[in-house]
């Protein structure tokens, strides 16, 4: 027989011990945006090209290139595949890569007129997928989370999470208990001999990043191409965690769980400038600047903890909950700042090679939550700037014409890891699942160009590792993040 109990925490600190808002930040700055199916063959390396609506959230002045205007839209399937230690997790999922619009209004080319054209293009870009799912075993561990909370609970910390070991379960059958002197284990209930466990964890994301551009872009002599780009970014973040641990042997522990929920949503607001020079007609040069995006976000958080507990003298068995009930916060959240240099080359009107720098300092990332005594966004910025470091990224692109109609195009994107010594992540109780070290990716595809419409096809495949733990202590688990997109892009001349 089972039966049920739920017992509510004497306290609940605001703060709590396992939100981590420096990792959020991260993964709401790290984007991998190829916009449509020509620059995402291309490896994302369009900032000295222009000619396409991934200017918008690139270099603005691209859309100065633009002689005719357009309309396309590009659907995205992708396919996260995340591997732990060989376990391996599948999520498909389908989204609208980019949609948009650009009106190009050319001037009449006399001698008092240099400027060619005067842009105008609204875009939809989707920045970044969160549908992905992670699963982590470790089989007869010789340490366990209770040991963690030990050991924080005999300095003296207090958190939610304590209070949880400490209630979730009755004084004499509580995960923590306390000798008069110091606290320990359940685990270690008997002989003092830490009893094997069983660890499992399973992370499930779902959700999106997406930006609305809104952007002006100018031909000078068909030399010089200005533009900037007003954008406005969205998030939509939810997050799923069950952390399970269960004993090996029959001792008063059968198993307990730690489950947590957050999600997070918000919208910032961004400016982009930029610049295309062409000195000769087979060289351009570009250069962009992106400020942060400022963001008003909104945070929910909700723990619980169970536990099902042998009762020796009754042979049965217990279970025992903890629901402190969701956590809530609005806190204003900024991103880095980043530059990009690209240049690219046309050779014969037949071969294009394209390469972006760029360089983005993840120490810069910020919170601010002045109204709220209670959120600790000193504490969290100091971890910020001491975590993360400036990075240097690297796209490379080319396209070869077959003919007027058919081209082929590759790419290559390199990120490098934003941690400064890639261990910082590794304190935390929720392993990053943005990849914690360099990102890198490979591209090919191919375009159809006819007179009034084109359609252009890209494959692109992105690798990410890093190791991660349960918790401070516990056993590294290695990690391969896996996204593989297709993407299709329909668009049309006028």
């Amino acid at each position: 027989m089972k039966k049920n109990y739920i017992l509510i925490p004497l306290l609940f600190f605001v703060q709590v011990a396992f939100a981590q808002f420096e990792e959020d930040v991260l993964r709401f700055s790290r984007i991998n945006n190829n916009g449509g199916a020509r620059s995402a063959a291309m490896g994302g390396a369009f900032g000295a090209l222009g000619g396409d609506l991934s200017a918008a959230s690139g270099n603005p002045a691209g859309i100065g290139v633009y002689r005719k205007s357009d309309l396309n839209f590009t659907p995205l399937i992708n396919m996260n595949t995340n591997t732990a230690d060989k376990l391996a997790s599948k999520r498909p999922s389908v989204q609208l890569a980019n949609l948009g619009f650009v009106f190009a209004f050319t001037m009449p080319e006399t001698e008092d007129n240099k400027w060619r054209a005067f842009n105008f293009a609204f875009n939809y870009a989707h920045l970044n997928s969160f549908n992905r799912t992670l699963k982590q075993k470790i089989d007869n561990s010789e340490s366990s989370l209770l040991d963690y909370y030990v050991d924080r609970a005999n300095r003296g910390e207090q958190g939610s999470d304590l209070d949880q070991a400490y209630y979730v379960g009755p004084d004499t059958y509580a995960l923590l208990r306390y000798n008069g002197t110091n606290y320990y284990s359940i685990l270690k209930e008997y002989d003092g001999v830490q009893e094997y466990v069983n660890q499992e964890k399973k992370i499930m994301e779902n959700g999106y990043q997406g930006e609305y551009a809104i952007s002006f872009g100018a031909n000078y002599l068909d030399q010089l191409y200005l533009g900037a780009t007003i954008g406005t970014q969205v998030i939509s973040y939810k997050f799923n965690s069950y952390y399970t641990e269960i004993a090996s042997a029959e001792y008063d522990l059968d198993y307990f769980k730690r489950s947590e929920y957050q999600e997070i949503t918000g919208s910032g607001v961004n400016l982009k400038v930029g610049a295309i020079y062409k000195p000769i007609p087979e060289l351009r040069l570009g250069l962009a600047f992106h400020t942060p995006t400022w963001y008003t976000i909104d945070y929910t958080y909700d723990p619980a903890m169970y536990s099902t507990l042998r009762v020796p003298s009754e042979y049965d068995f217990y279970s025992y909950e903890d629901e402190p009930g969701a956590w809530s916060q609005k806190v204003g959240m900024m991103t880095p700042w980043r530059a990009i240099v690209s240049a690219s080359t046309v050779l014969a009107q037949k071969f294009i090679v394209s390469m972006d720098y760029e360089y983005v300092d993840y120490s810069s990332m910020n919170y601010n939550n002045a109204n709220d005594p209670e959120f600790d966004d000193i504490g969290i910025n100091q971890n910020i700037s001491e975590w993360y470091q400036a990075t240097h990224n690297i796209r490379i692109g080319g396209e070869f014409r077959l003919n007027s109609t058919f081209s082929l195009r590759a790419g290559y994107n390199w990120q490098q890891s934003p941690y400064k010594d890639n261990t910082a992540h590794e304190i935390y109780t929720v392993p990053s699942i943005t990849g914690g070290n360099d990102l890198s990716a490979v591209s090919g595809g191919f375009g159809l160009n006819f007179k009034h419409w084109y359609l252009d096809a890209s494959y692109s495949h992105l690798v990410g590792k890093d190791k991660t733990v349960f918790y401070p202590g516990a056993t590294d688990i290695s990690n391969t993040y896996a996204n593989n997109q297709t993407r299709v892009t329909l668009g049309f001349k006028f």
